[in-house]
């Protein structure tokens, strides 16, 4: 999944995810606001069928955004790796 910067800031950023859901947008959210740097995080929806995700995000001064957003997918995809692998398909 891309990220696309539409606005940043020294202090603030917005994104879209690209290719993304709502799923992703909620989770990845919840783990940015965990981060001690991070003001405010929140995602926007738009229309399901055209608009892409967006996040919005304000952090403290002089904390760096990219490392942050970084951190924060690292976090999750060691946490849930790849999720699709424990799914398993049962007979009916």
């Amino acid at each position: 999944m891309m990220i696309e910067i539409v606005k940043e800031d020294l202090d603030m950023i917005e994104f879209k995810l690209v290719d993304g859901d709502s799923s992703v947008a909620i989770t990845l959210v919840n783990e940015l606001l965990s981060d001690p740097n991070v003001i405010a995080a929140r995602y926007y929806l738009g229309h399901p069928a055209i608009d892409y995700p967006s996040i919005i995000m304000n952090v403290k001064n002089n904390a760096k955004i990219s490392k942050i957003i970084k951190g924060a997918t690292q976090r999750l995809s060691k946490k849930y790796g790849n999720i699709l692998d424990s799914f398993v398909l049962g007979q009916r």
